[in-house]
């Protein structure tokens, strides 16, 4: 085999490569979803910011379907242990409360949204559905706050194939010049 037949084996190989592995990872995806700006009002040492990130998974095409898992949650007068929360997210709206009565503490916070979630979109909090409770006398409405899609990355075999590409094209060049 020559060194030229060689080179093209190679980069076609390649490129078959990329092109499975993107097809066969398509079929799930993730958005990474960012809390943003939702203030509670109140006396806050660390401020009255809920933070917090969670994943959406769902298989490619079917958005809608999906579940959603945080990884992270701080609220005010709380903390950011996730493993005494009820987590409930949907399009349309987040629930947070409480498994049990945690130390006295009350703790039901509802982030109804006024439009869906979605992978590229923004998605504003519905002020006047949406509702926290903190204490018996910590509780009222939320007055801005949205959820924000995270940057969704290239993935690794979109770069294979991009390189599988340049390369074929630089092998060619090289051999048409040495021809």
């Amino acid at each position: 085999m020559t060194k030229q037949n060689l080179c093209r084996t190679f980069y076609l190989g390649s490129l078959c490569l990329s092109i499975l592995l993107t097809i066969s990872s398509s079929q799930a995806s993730t958005v990474n979803f960012s809390l943003h700006s939702i203030y509670l009002p109140g006396n806050f040492s660390s401020g009255g910011f809920i933070t917090g990130n969670f994943d959406w998974n769902y298989t490619a095409g079917d958005f809608e379907n999906g579940s959603g898992q945080f990884n992270a949650l701080d609220i005010p007068g709380y903390g950011n242990d996730l493993s005494g929360l009820v987590i409930t997210i949907e399009l349309k709206s987040i629930e947070i409360s409480l498994a049990g009565n945690f130390h006295d503490k009350n703790l039901d916070i509802s982030l109804k949204l006024a439009t869906e979630l979605s992978p590229t979109q923004t998605s504003l909090l519905d002020y006047q559905h949406s509702s926290y409770e903190l204490s018996a006398t910590n509780k009222g409405r939320f007055s801005s706050g949205s959820i924000v899609p995270a940057a969704v990355p290239i993935p690794a075999t979109a770069w294979l194939f991009g390189c599988a590409i340049l390369g074929l094209f630089g092998c060619n060049k090289k051999n048409s010049q040495a021809g």
